[in-house]
């Protein structure tokens, strides 16, 4: 099985994220994905500013911190959501975006987005049509695919979308670790390096229909994040 050793490791730390050991784990998480997931987005902060930023946070932000508080707090409401009843729904990617860019006004993109030499994201009027399509098509997905899959084609084709104006990627980012949460795997943190290997994930998949590459790539991520969480939670088998 592709992800046998993947399962293993889950079954090993058996994660609960509403466990007191992992307090330490989560404050990490939340600081170090907040910075690499605006990192991707151009955020020029470094690690220790928004550290610093989420422990203190001003009272007169910059609108560049603005963006990194509202991430660190969408992060935040997804990871005490109950995976297991919440159900993935336009008006919850709305309220994610909202609240990541707390400046955002319109309901979806009102422009035309053509963002690669192979793929061009629908027309306006088509977006919640086809965001509607992709939600309905999630359900099944769960059940066809392994949830690394899963979670890959739905990313791919989410971004593919482009629905919003700005902040696709971290929108899409937050839901792809709800989607994990869902599933029984930690959610996974991007790295400020991660761009140019992210970037070529989604070339291929909008070439080739190739979902593999990013699927190996959040497999990887989770392997991280597991082993992460094992040294900073405790084994519980150990």
């Amino acid at each position: 099985m592709k992800y046998h050793r993947l399962d293993q490791l889950k079954e090993q730390a058996q994660p609960n994220l509403f466990d007191k050991k992992s307090a330490a784990y989560l404050t990490d998480f939340i600081a170090d994905e907040t910075y690499a997931s605006n990192t991707l987005a151009g955020c020029p902060l470094l690690p220790g500013d928004v550290r610093r930023l989420l422990s203190t946070p001003p009272k007169a932000p910059t609108d560049i911190e603005k963006d990194v508080l509202g991430y660190a707090v969408a992060l935040q409401s997804i990871l005490a959501l109950p995976a297991s009843k919440t159900t993935l729904t336009q008006e919850l990617l709305l309220n994610l975006h909202i609240t990541t860019l707390r400046s955002a006004k319109q309901r979806w993109r009102e422009e035309p987005y053509h963002f690669s030499i192979t793929q061009e994201a629908p027309l306006p009027a088509d977006i919640g049509y086809r965001l509607n399509l992709l939600l309905l098509l999630w359900p099944d997905l769960k059940k066809q695919e392994h949830p690394i899959d899963a979670a890959a084609i739905f990313h791919l084709t989410f971004e593919g979308i482009r629905p919003f104006a700005d902040g696709n990627g971290r929108i899409g980012r937050l839901v792809l670790n709800l989607q994990l949460l869902q599933a029984g795997f930690l959610p996974i943190s991007f790295r400020d390096t991660d761009q140019s290997n992210y970037l070529t994930c989604f070339e291929r998949y909008y070439k080739t229909g190739d979902a593999e590459p990013f699927a190996a790539f959040i497999a990887a991520r989770q392997e991280d994040a597991l082993n992460d969480y094992m040294r900073k939670a405790g084994d519980k088998n150990a």
